[in-house]
């Protein structure tokens, strides 16, 4: 996507949001289904 530099801060604040929430629920949900997977 275009540069960091040229977005506005709402929208920068929401990317940094989606980087750090994604990859945890994507875990959690991962969790919930396959419980085998973790001891």
């Amino acid at each position: 996507y275009a540069s960091r530099q040229y977005l506005d801060a709402k929208i920068r604040t929401f990317v940094d949001f989606l980087r750090e929430a994604v990859p945890k629920a994507l875990a959690e949900d991962e969790a919930a289904l396959c419980p085998s997977a973790r001891p």
